[in-house]
């Protein structure tokens, strides 16, 4: 049995928080072992950007600032508890940034199941978008490795025991991906494999329950997520360069928009970031699909001399932390180069087209630096403040904004190499 249209619910449909301003995150604590790479988190001992950088214990009844939730979850008696208030809803818990499974694993306890129904599903997905994921699913009373590359989803199923299956593994290990299952965590038996050099993705996580019918399918309690593994922060940002050399965006970024759907900006990539901006009210732009570490590092991207622009019409490279009103960014806007820190009033210079190429977000000492450039050696300061939050869980974002409609014809723009030169 097959069932990529579960995931294809769980991921881009029902199992998707309503977006909030900033496309930040909830405003949740975090749990004792939850919050990510938090500043309070404690020594980070796993290797960046592991599995070992989204772990929970649900224990402490608050939704982490690690996760995007729906309406149907909650943490309760140190479990996750995933019940759709409407049978025909979908519900549960996605990390908001992706980890590398290479030498690495993800691991849930499972402590109670939904109903068994062939309209009910219960899932751990590791996915980079809904064509191309690797999970565990139950439904109809069988248990499935389940795994896509771009097409049709596989899956191996067998009868489902919740003693023998309570708790679930997908680790890499040899050049392989694995799923195990376990009935105490600590003995494992292998379901199957699939080499891991077809899957060379930055994953999210995603744990829940999806239902199909008017049919009550009960709730799913996950505990002890990845509370094996070390505590593991973000990566460094500098760590991360990206030429932007091809004709498709990848699995190291993802294009979003706002509006969603209808007309307006789209992000893409050819040859550098495209982001022509049509003339209606809109937004796009490429978001990291992992979190990165911003202290004693920094973020660069190269903007080709803006000549041509519209009133309401910006251009940004932004930094955004999981909590919803921190964010800070550095922006092309009405002939000046700006700064601005969460809602704070932004610090502004006047746009120069011909030594205004280099863009750079820094942190050293305590220090935020916003930034411009000719040529990435001899840096223009634009503002510099103390650091205003935590900046150890950022995504970056390169984007561009029509706050006001326009005519007279599409406004190009293409971004070049971020973080080397161009």
């Amino acid at each position: 049995m097959r069932f990529a249209v579960c995931a294809l619910v769980l991921v881009a449909c029902g199992f998707k928080p309503t977006p909030v301003t900033g496309d930040g995150g909830s405003n949740g604590g975090d749990d004792a072992d939850g919050g990510g790479a938090g500043s309070d988190a404690g020594p980070m001992l796993g290797p960046c950007g592991t599995p070992g950088a989204i772990r929970d214990d649900f224990d402490d009844g608050m939704i982490a600032n690690q996760w995007r939730s729906s309406r149907m979850v909650m943490e309760t008696g140190g479990e996750l508890v995933v019940t759709p208030d409407d049978s025909m809803r979908f519900g549960g818990y996605i990390s908001k940034h992706g980890v590398d499974l290479t030498g690495s694993q993800v691991t849930v306890e499972v402590t109670q199941m939904i109903q068994s129904t062939m309209f009910g599903t219960a899932a751990m997905y590791l996915f980079a978008d809904n064509t191309h994921y690797v999970a565990f699913t139950v439904r109809d009373g069988l248990l499935s490795a389940e795994w896509a590359l771009g097409g049709a989803a596989t899956d191996v199923p067998i009868a489902y025991d919740p003693s023998l299956h309570r708790w679930w593994r997908i680790l890499e290990h040899a050049d392989l991906i694995v799923w195990q299952t376990s009935p105490d965590g600590t003995t494992w038996t292998e379901l199957t494999t699939l080499p891991s050099q077809m899957t060379p993705w930055k994953n999210r996580l995603a744990i829940g329950l999806g239902g199909y019918s008017d049919t009550p399918h009960g709730a799913v309690h996950f505990d002890n997520l990845n509370l094996e593994l070390a505590q593991a922060g973000w990566c460094s940002a500098d760590t991360f360069m990206d030429p932007f050399a091809r004709t498709a965006v990848g699995f190291d970024w993802v294009a979003r928009r706002e509006p969603a759907m209808g007309p307006g900006c789209t992000a893409q990539v050819n040859n550098g970031v495209q982001l022509d901006q049509p003339g209606f009210v809109s937004r796009c732009w490429l978001a990291t699909a992992q979190a990165f570490d911003l202290r004693h590092s920094q973020a660069m991207v190269f903007i080709p001399g803006i000549v041509t622009s519209k009133p309401g019409w910006k251009v940004f490279l932004r930094a955004i932390s999981d909590v919803v009103t921190d964010a800070f960014l550095v922006q092309f806007d009405n002939g000046q180069l700006c700064a601005q820190v969460r809602s704070d009033p932004p610090t502004c210079v006047g746009y120069q087209s011909d030594t205004f190429l280099y863009w750079r977000l820094r942190e050293d000492a305590g220090t935020l630096y916003f930034e411009a450039s000719q040529n990435a050696a001899s840096w223009t300061s634009v503002f510099a403040t103390p650091d205003p939050f935590a900046l150890d869980t950022l995504e970056l974002q390169l984007g561009t904004d029509a706050t006001q409609g326009f005519t007279g014809g599409p406004l190009p723009l293409k971004m070049g190499a971020y973080n080397q030169l161009n």
